[in-house]
């Protein structure tokens, strides 16, 4: 990104592979000023997907834009983001202007996500989602890739983590989806939460 357009953001965290996320530097940040920057020719609409904690004031802006959240604490949380090449030619960089709120450090509500549950798409991924505003959210609806073996009993889940066939992982861990061995599996929202959650309850 261009330094003008830079001069807006501010770092949230850096995702997988080393990709930086940004978000405005603070509420009076608008985005009319990130676009007269060069947000529009510079970068590409995508779609990230979270795992998020789902705090009373995300839950109304789920609900204001006609998705309903389940009972669980977490959830994956699509928003509209923006690509852009980097301004010392490493990797790209990542714009996302529903992420304000965690440059404004408001961490007793919320709670900002662990990297390595986060990743951006293109935007034909979620059809009709991009474009209806930069600070939209919706609910993703796409598997997750991450299971367990139920709750409620049963051995036909199995982990298969380094070829051997598959091994009991214990009921209640989290593992990837792809590692999954077994018809019983149980689809979870995500693979952590932050200390003092409970996994069981909370994916």
């Amino acid at each position: 990104m261009n330094p003008t357009l830079r001069g807006f953001l501010a770092v949230v965290f850096v995702a997988a592979g080393g990709l930086a996320v940004f978000t405005y530097r603070d509420q009076s940040v608008t985005f009319a000023d990130v676009a007269d920057a060069g947000i529009g020719p510079d970068c590409n609409p995508r779609i990230v997907t979270c795992l998020e904690r789902l705090n009373p004031a995300l839950r109304n802006k789920l609900a204001d834009s006609g998705y309903v959240a389940g009972p669980k604490a977490y959830a994956r949380i699509i928003r509209q983001a923006y690509r852009c090449p980097s301004t010392d030619g490493g990797k790209s960089e990542l714009i996302v202007p529903g992420f304000v709120r965690w440059a404004d450090a408001d961490l007793d509500t919320n709670v900002l996500p662990a990297p390595s549950q986060c990743a951006d798409s293109l935007c034909t991924t979620v059809p009709g989602f991009c474009g209806q505003g930069p600070k939209r959210v919706g609910l993703a609806v796409d598997p997750s890739g991450w299971v367990r073996a139920p709750l409620d009993g049963g051995t036909d889940c199995l982990r298969d983590a380094d070829g051997d066939g598959g091994r009991w992982f214990g009921t209640g861990n989290v593992f990837p989806s792809a590692q999954a061995v077994g018809g019983n599996c149980e689809a979870v929202s995500g693979g952590t939460v932050i200390a003092g959650d409970d996994p069981d309850t909370s994916l």
